[in-house]
């Protein structure tokens, strides 16, 4: 069960395999759009009887045009076809089928779509192994016992916010850039997450609450390796110089208290 997998792998390198294997699968699902956009050609043989808004060169823009729809003459991979208007004038559809096109008015017809399907699969099975789950665990562990209801609250309420936000981004910007672009928005943002994750997130697993709040007194990316050895020498090294000073000092005094000492007795 996945329940096993959490401690076996640890919180870190989970979250750090979820987002390469998301990152992974946006490009490849990038390249199936690209691959179904293949299909789309820029002459429009019939310009009169199309709206302005329909006036797009490839498919998965079409489609998210409303009233508008595609018409592909096959199914195979690099098939043409253009984007008509599908909406009141259903005798546009009527002519697509006639001249033995498929009309879509709201999806494409591609022989690509099978990669498209698999891509989108492998995203959403790299999400759920680390990037669903795991931000949860983490929050429930780095805060400290009396602030652990409200910080965890909080978290998790920017994570659903987020989440909110992610889809009716979606909807929106898909009609005004195109499916292909949004999809590259997200792998940049996947991108800067398996930064942060890198730099800053550090392993809890099999970790005391005790000493958890000694993971976040410097940067993941300098907790252990050498530019922590050298602060630490340096210190180490400040603190026997002093000691140094003060051992001559110490010596110089108790001479000093010797000498006159002596002269007391001798007068």
């Amino acid at each position: 069960p996945y329940s096993a997998l959490i401690p076996l792998l640890g919180r870190r390198r989970l979250l750090l395999i979820s987002q390469i294997g998301t990152i992974c699968s946006l490009a490849l699902i990038i390249t199936a759009i690209s691959l179904v956009d293949n299909m789309g050609m820029k002459d429009d043989p019939w310009p009169a009887v199309v709206k302005p808004a329909c006036l797009v060169n490839t498919c998965t823009a079409c489609v998210a045009q409303p009233g508008c729809g595609f018409c592909s003459f096959n199914t195979t991979l690099g098939s043409a076809g253009f984007c008509i208007d599908g909406g009141p004038s259903v005798s546009v559809a009527h002519r697509c089928e006639r001249e033995g096109g498929v009309y879509c008015p709201s999806h494409c017809h591609s022989s690509s779509n099978w990669f498209l399907g698999i891509s989108m699969l492998l995203f959403v099975v790299y999400f759920s192994i680390g990037l669903a789950p795991i931000p949860f665990v983490i929050a429930a562990e780095i805060f400290p016992q009396h602030l652990r209801d409200l910080f965890t609250s909080i978290s998790i309420s920017t994570f659903y916010i987020t989440t909110a936000l992610v889809t009716l981004l979606f909807g929106e910007l898909y009609p005004i850039i195109g499916m292909k672009y949004v999809f590259v928005i997200f792998g940049v943002l996947s991108i800067f997450g398996l930064l942060f994750v890198l730099l800053l997130v550090p392993e809890t697993s099999a970790k005391t609450p005790e000493t958890l709040h000694e993971l976040f007194e410097e940067p993941w990316c300098c907790h252990g390796n050498g530019y922590s050895r050298l602060g630490a020498s340096s210190s180490i090294q400040h603190e026997d110089d002093e000691e140094r000073e003060e051992v001559p000092n110490m010596q110089s005094g108790d001479i000093s208290e010797g000498s006159r000492k002596r002269r007391n007795v001798s007068n």
